[in-house]
């Protein structure tokens, strides 16, 4: 059995999975900020870290990942961002995505807990497909009422069977009766779900990264022409989803995994 991680590590990663996504700056900060408060460097060695000591992302994820991967099904994983740079460097991006079944994220009810609904399914995958649909030299045209209007296009029907036992001389099929019910989201409820993809960064508002930081959530919410796009953890975790909707392997950013 693995020993523990040293607490260091253990505090990033609940702040990771909490943050959804971090850059590689927030990353560093936050592990410097750590390595310093506890007198440890990454790996758990006493006196090892002071302020000008470089902290090794790569090595730090490798160590996360080789306890996480096989006790969970999670990994530390890397996006190289094309579209979003600082002094014409690509700007990198971590997440902690599911290692196992990603492709069937959106189908299987325990790969995304957020999507515990038929509905939220149908009407996430129609996002996708109108997203990429729009996608044009890697940026998005789609506005954020385009998107709530899907929810018009995405009625699912259900059937049951109701049964009738007034006459204990029926056979069963004369008793049963099948119930069809067509059913979509409420306005609410696809307004709510549409702003948990973008807390959690599987969308993103098309806009540059200082003015999506001053933007409340209500701003949000009332910019209904804002353009809305891809997040990290949807090309971080649903890559196979998204080149069966018609995105090529060329458009998809680079990824990079850590394993020692």
């Amino acid at each position: 059995m693995s020993d523990p991680l040293p607490r260091g590590q253990q505090i990033f990663l609940q702040r990771l999975m909490a943050s959804h996504t971090m850059t590689d700056d927030e990353a560093r900060t936050l592990l410097q900020k750590l390595a310093e408060q506890d007198g440890e460097d990454v790996d758990g060695n006493a006196g090892a870290m002071d302020s000008t000591t470089t902290i090794s992302l790569t090595k730090c994820f490798e160590s996360i990942n080789e306890q996480l991967k096989p006790s969970f099904g999670l990994e530390i994983v890397t996006m190289i961002d094309p579209y979003n740079t600082t002094n014409n460097k690509s700007k990198k991006i971590h997440a902690v995505i599911d290692a196992i079944g990603s492709d069937d994220r959106i189908a299987a009810h325990t790969s995304y807990p957020h999507i515990c609904g038929y509905q939220e399914r149908v009407f996430f995958r129609a996002i996708l497909q109108k997203i990429v649909d729009n996608i044009n030299d890697g940026k998005c045209t789609t506005n954020r009422s385009t998107l709530i209007n899907l929810r018009t296009e995405t009625t699912t029907t259900t059937s049951t069977t109701t049964s009738n036992n007034d006459n204990d001389d029926d056979d069963d099929d004369d008793n049963n009766n099948a119930v069809i019910k067509q059913q979509q989201l409420t306005l609410d409820a696809a307004d709510e779900f549409l702003e948990q993809l973008l807390e959690e960064n599987y969308l993103i508002m098309m806009l540059p990264q200082e003015q999506q930081q001053q933007q409340s959530k209500q701003q949000r919410r009332e910019s209904m022409n804002a353009k809305i796009g891809l997040g990290p953890r949807a090309y971080m975790e649903l890559r196979t989803i998204l080149v069966d909707m018609g995105m090529t392997q060329d458009e998809m950013p680079q990824m990079i995994f850590y394993k020692k």
